[in-house]
């Protein structure tokens, strides 16, 4: 198990200070936005601690355990059946007529909305892939 330094913590500190002086300047100030970032970023930093973690505990068939790469695979699964279906449940009526919407910018339509989506999820999927590799080597608050 590793320990998290007070010089870790205390490296936080400016963080934490400067978005509060950015919010106290801003003047149409959103608790909903701030709520939803910091659950953002507590989920990110549940997900690094937990996968760091299980890196060491889950095998594979063979009794290999798993690589960061491969973790990665599996929690992108687990999120996609998890997130997937809940997005098509509170979005999924306005989903054809934004699509629309958005398509009607690009020169190829639809078909090139299609494309543009597919590249974002793939350099977003080779990005975090890197990260986790990352991840493996560093502390998972790092």
């Amino acid at each position: 198990k590793q320990a998290v330094s007070l010089r870790v913590w205390l490296s936080l500190a400016p963080i934490i200070a400067g978005v509060g002086l950015a919010t106290l300047k801003e003047l149409s100030f959103a608790w909903a936005a701030l709520l939803g970032a910091v659950a953002s970023d507590l989920a990110l930093a549940l997900r690094n601690v937990l996968s760091k973690q299980s890196m060491g505990a889950l095998s594979t068939s063979d009794g290999d355990k798993l690589a960061p790469a491969d973790m990665f695979g599996l929690l992108t699964c687990i999120s996609a059946a998890v997130s997937v279906p809940a997005a098509l449940l509170v979005e999924g009526r306005a989903l054809p007529a934004l699509w629309a919407s958005a398509a009607a910018g690009y020169p190829a339509g639809s078909l090139g909305l299609a494309g543009q989506v597919a590249a974002t999820g793939l350099y977003f999927y080779g990005y975090s892939e890197v990260a986790m590799k990352a991840l493996n080597n560093v502390h998972p608050v790092t």
